[in-house]
């Protein structure tokens, strides 16, 4: 809680790209101009931000190819808060990623994973890089969020059902 992270375009021609970067504002500061630290520097797009449950890594949703414009693909990245070059989780994965969230012991990652024209849960464990999908393949993961008990809610779909929300329970 002592730090808010936001993103902002700061370059010096914001209207002529979209040069996004993740930053943290200092909620405890007292000072007229707030300690304010840029997370991020890829020249692409850095979006979606989640802290870790400890609070040292951002998950972020980024381009690595801004040069792709529409065709780039939007990848799952974790950079710490103390800088440096970010790590991306997905560099092989070709589905765009989206809406990253840490599980509350911080071992892995939950996000939409875009297939088709349809967005699944994915889990990424963070120690070996194990992706699977929670959830199975048929259903369409609209949003989700998760409880610091590890219980998920999302709102998804199939193909016969609109969106509801589900509570979930007992996950890996």
């Amino acid at each position: 809680g002592k730090w808010i992270a936001f993103i902002s375009n700061r370059s010096e021609e914001p209207d002529a790209n979209s040069n996004s970067d993740i930053w943290a504002l200092s909620t405890v500061t007292r000072e007229a101009r707030p300690s304010l630290r840029q997370i991020t520097t890829n020249p692409g797009s850095d979006t979606n931000p989640a802290w870790s449950p400890d609070g040292k890594v951002l998950a972020h949703v980024t381009i690595t190819q801004p040069d792709l414009i529409w065709h780039a693909g939007r990848k799952l990245a974790i950079s710490t808060f103390a800088g440096g070059r970010a790590e991306i989780l997905t560099a092989d994965l070709d589905r765009n990623v989206s809406q990253p969230r840490f599980d509350p012991d911080g071992k892995a990652l939950y996000f939409r994973a875009e297939d088709g024209r349809v967005y699944h849960l994915a889990r990424l464990e963070l120690e070996n890089r194990r992706l699977t999908r929670p959830l199975g393949e048929k259903l369409n993961v609209s949003s989700f969020t998760m409880s610091p008990a590890s219980r998920l809610a999302v709102l998804k779909s199939e193909p016969h059902q609109p969106n509801e929300v589900f509570l979930l329970d007992n996950l890996p």
